[in-house]
């Protein structure tokens, strides 16, 4: 987001309510219906369905600087998934009707939040067609280089994916067991192509990360 919308976006949330959350923590349930919206002002937060067989199925990572829910507030459809923290949080809570009258009334926030948007379904449709046409290797290359481009820090010529994931989260991204994914990451540092960093995955080479997806 360009440094004068993030401006403005903060500075109307910053108005509201500034929430502590520790890590872990299910603040909206799936099927209930947010009376508010909150803007991330630190930490991850995970979106994520619970699959018939019980299994978490997660669709999305929001950053500081996104609010959410936004699907239910201005498109005024029910809510279907549960968020979770991923990291000690804080963020804003402002009334729904509020926070929607901002946006109506900045068109050029409306029209940042839509290409992030189209931007962040953009990649759910690609990791789904990975889903659909790769094995567990490449479902989990192709989720760690969405993770590299979203979450990257640049550390000399490595790239650190700054959130920390545990393997049953990354499993709920790319539709597989957590003892599969541990397998698949376990093949990764043996090939040298990432290591772990505090916890954080840091990816050595991303050139050649991605080379991994066309063999």
């Amino acid at each position: 987001m360009k440094t004068h919308l993030l401006f403005k976006v903060k500075s109307f949330f910053s108005c509201y309510p500034l929430k502590q959350l520790s890590k872990g923590m299910v603040f909206i349930q799936a099927n209930q219906s947010p009376e508010a919206v909150f803007y991330l002002k630190r930490g991850y937060v995970k979106q994520y369905a619970v699959c018939p067989e019980g299994r978490e199925c997660a669709v999305n990572i929001f950053k500081p600087g996104s609010f959410f829910p936004m699907l239910c507030a201005l498109g005024q459809v029910k809510n279907r998934y549960y968020y979770k923290t991923l990291s000690q949080v804080e963020l804003y809570e402002a009334p729904k009707a509020a926070a929607v009258a901002f946006v109506k009334q900045n068109p050029d926030v409306l029209t940042n939040l839509t290409q992030r948007l189209m931007s962040g379904l953009d990649g759910v449709l690609k990791l789904t067609e990975q889903i659909m046409h790769n094995d567990s290797y490449r479902k989990l290359v192709f989720f760690l280089i969405l993770l590299a481009e979203r979450f990257g820090k640049q550390i000399n010529n490595k790239v650190l994916i700054d959130v920390q994931l545990t393997h049953q989260d990354i499993a709920a991204f790319i539709g597989a067991i957590r003892g599969t994914v541990t397998t698949q990451i376990k093949k990764l540092r043996q090939n040298r192509l990432i290591e772990y960093n505090n916890r954080k995955i840091l990816i050595k080479s991303l050139p050649l990360l991605k080379a991994e997806i066309q063999k």
